[in-house]
């Protein structure tokens, strides 16, 4: 039971934008996941400008101190001007929808290598330089892939697979996902942290509990 939540700011998103959203991120779960529309549950913010803070300040400080000021100078610290939206998470804006699919077919790499214990896979979708933790709990991700190699396989035990998605911000080059990851060791769940650099999507760090 997928459950994607969009967060957005409150400003005049149509009900047919909404609509398509939703019907785009359900699809998008559909085509890499495997998942059936009839369970996928989209949950779409609207945040208030009073309610999103950048830098120390509200948007709405922001943007109405910006209006009242002189253009500023042409560099590359120049903030934008006042009619562009903030970066803020799950904005769609263009490439949002192809990131957005990136990192889900990402996601699924990482449910099907932790699923079959396919260190190759999962190597491929981590930075080499990532680490890993957790209470008590510190691995690089040499370290880590070399647990998981030598660990039971989750498949060849009999279990079943109930890897989910329960959310997903993305805000330019990062983006930050909650999974549930229940395992024969235990029930986790991961906050994994991904950066894009040079058009590709990689899982930097990762954080986990136990339930």
């Amino acid at each position: 039971m997928p459950i994607i939540n969009i967060r957005l700011t409150d400003e005049g998103v149509t009900s047919a934008q909404k609509q398509a959203l939703i019907t785009a991120s359900t699809e998008l779960v559909r085509d890499v996941l495997g998942k059936e529309p009839a369970t996928t549950f989209v949950l779409i913010d609207e945040v208030p400008t009073d309610n999103w803070g950048v830098g120390g300040e509200s948007v709405t400080r922001r943007r109405g101190r910006k209006t009242t000021t002189a253009a500023p100078p042409s560099d590359a610290s120049a903030e934008p001007p006042a009619t562009t939206p903030a970066p803020i998470a799950n904005n769609p804006e263009p490439g949002y929808v192809s990131d957005f699919a990136a990192i889900l077919a990402l996601l699924a790499d990482y449910f099907d290598g932790l699923f079959v214990g396919d260190v190759d896979k999962l190597r491929a979708i981590f930075h080499e330089d990532a680490w890993l933790k957790g209470s008590g709990y510190r691995k690089t991700r040499d370290a880590w892939l070399h647990a998981v190699a030598a660990r039971p396989i989750p498949r060849d035990e009999g279990m079943r697979y109930r890897f989910k998605v329960q959310s997903l911000e993305i805000v330019g080059d990062q983006a930050m996902a909650k999974v549930d990851c229940p395992l024969l060791a235990a029930h986790f769940v991961d906050f994994l942290g991904l950066l894009k650099e040079q058009g590709e999507w990689k899982i930097v760090s990762k954080m986990f509990t136990v339930l």
